[in-house]
């Protein structure tokens, strides 16, 4: 029907995070030292949804190892005041990297940081506060008719790493343990069929480098 609103708009938007060295890095209590280089610049990306009667719902994923509702907080309240996202109608994930700096309000306890470098997760903490509410921002600013499409794959690396051994459990590899395999996959693109963005997911604990890499 002419002049009928688009079914879904879909709105797409990313920002580096990347902090300058040296920053104390999350994910490794046996970190002795905070990281002195740049190894892969780090991202954060939002997929902005918006349907025909205007409802909205913000996914973000973001390249660290985990965020706090406390270091949310203010995030959220900010995307409330701003753009009138109410809560629930942002969803911040994490990739979990542990090659990522540490944030504040977040398992600060678990490294021995000095002073000096609490200052400076403290510091990267609130540009990274400003760079999810920018990006946000950005991805609803881009809402345009998108056409979508979902699958589902299959990827069998994963597995249980739970090993038990009496009453203790241990790191290892569990050939009986559960996995979950399935790779869901939706396709976004736009209304001329170009491509615009690949949104997947996989339950997946990966381990590539040791704790005193970086």
């Amino acid at each position: 029907m002419a002049g009928a609103p688009a079914p879904i708009e879909i709105g797409l938007a990313v920002r580096d995070i990347t902090p300058e060295p040296p920053i104390w890095l999350a994910g490794y209590a046996a970190r002795k030292r905070p990281a002195d280089r740049v190894d892969h610049p780090l991202v954060a990306q939002a997929l902005a949804i918006k349907n025909f009667t205007g409802e909205r719902f913000v996914l973000v994923s973001l390249d660290n190892c985990e965020v706090s509702q406390a270091f949310n907080a203010p995030v959220f309240a900010e995307l409330q005041s701003k753009h009138g996202l109410k809560p629930g109608e942002v969803m911040i994930v994490s990739s979990h990297t542990h090659s990522a700096p540490v944030l504040e309000l977040t398992l600060e306890g678990m490294y021995g940081m000095s002073p000096a470098d609490r200052e400076k997760v403290r510091q990267y903490s609130q540009t990274l506060r400003s760079k999810l509410v920018e990006v946000v921002g950005a991805a609803l600013a881009d809402t345009q008719p998108a056409r979508l499409d979902q699958g589902r794959g299959r990827a069998t690396f994963a597995m249980n790493r739970r090993v038990y051994r009496g009453d203790r459990i241990d790191f290892g590899e569990n050939l009986d343990g559960p996995v979950d395999w399935d790779v869901p996959v939706l396709r976004i693109r736009g209304t001329n069929d170009t491509l615009r963005a690949i949104v997947f997911g996989y339950a997946c604990h990966g381990t590539s480098i040791h704790g005193d890499d970086f």
